[in-house]
């Protein structure tokens, strides 16, 4: 799900399937949220709360302002280091 997350937030503006790049890791990641949400082992690690984190401001991105919007360099920094944490909490086995 990290890696989805990240290729999407590395998609230009003009590339090619870019709509159909963002609503397939917009259903994935809704369908990783509904697996581990409810299972306390995984909702309460720092890797799942900063995936979630990102999978959200992502999703709302696109779902307020539409697919072709850029994300705000601002917001693309704050995803682009929660997926960053994600990845070593999850080396780290937490």
């Amino acid at each position: 799900m990290i890696a989805d997350m990240q290729e999407v937030m590395a998609l230009e503006r003009d590339a090619p399937d870019r709509e159909a790049k963002i609503k397939s890791a917009k259903k994935e990641g809704v369908e990783w949220v509904a697996k581990y949400r409810r299972q306390p082992e995984f909702a309460g690690r720092p890797s799942y709360g900063n995936t979630y984190g990102a999978i959200n401001a992502v999703a709302g991105h696109y779902n307020s302002f539409g697919y072709s919007a850029p994300i705000s360099k601002k917001r693309s920094a704050r995803i682009v280091q929660e997926l960053g944490d994600a990845e070593r909490a999850l080396k780290r086995g937490r």
